[in-house]
């Protein structure tokens, strides 16, 4: 049997096994933390600090956790981003960690629906406008593997989801994004 292991522990390990990042800044792992132990985390941090790498290492994370209790894990984070070349970027950046990640409307469905990314990225509009991703995200498979509910740029969200005077909002969905929440049992 595997001796326990705490999250702290498992986070070191895992940047162990990365080549290009020595060690985690203070503020990332404690974020990091927050986030695999189930906490709300909101990460106002400077341009260029790696506030996606807590979001792309919570899946390693949370198997290096698994692991250590000889238990399997499929971890799933779901990200919402604004833009489609940044989750491109995002994609490629958490496949060079060793990380499973997909981008709705890209990557093969049936894998995306069956759970087989750690990653998955899509806009707001997919997540909430589509009744297959919706219905995805209510699975067992997503109700079981989900770890959280990432928001990237949140920033934008309240700049595009809400509409100014006499006119509509530039994006919507942007403002509907708690319902996320209640389609995932993170809304329990």
């Amino acid at each position: 049997m595997a001796a326990e292991i705490d999250a702290s522990e498992a986070i070191r390990s895992v940047v162990a096994t990365l080549p290009n990042i020595q060690k985690l800044k203070p503020e990332q792992e404690q974020c990091l933390l927050s986030f695999v132990g189930g906490h709300d985390v909101v990460a106002l941090l400077p341009t260029g600090f790696g506030k996606s790498l807590i979001f792309q290492l919570t899946p390693l994370v949370v198997n290096e956790l698994a692991k250590a209790k000889d238990r399997d894990a499929k971890p799933i984070v779901v990200v919402v981003s604004p833009l489609v070349a940044l989750m491109e970027d995002q994609v490629k950046e958490a496949e060079m960690l060793g990380v499973r990640a997909a981008q709705l409307g890209v990557h093969d469905d049936r894998d995306i629906l069956d759970g087989n990314f750690s990653l998955v990225f899509g806009s707001p509009e997919s997540w909430l406008l589509n009744n297959k991703w919706r219905q995805m995200l209510a699975s067992e498979i997503y109700q079981i593997n989900l770890v959280g509910i990432v928001v990237d740029e949140v920033h934008v969200t309240y700049k595009w989801g809400e509409a100014s005077k006499g006119e509509s909002a530039f994006r919507e969905s942007f403002a509907k994004l708690g319902e996320l929440r209640s389609i995932t049992k993170e809304g329990e």
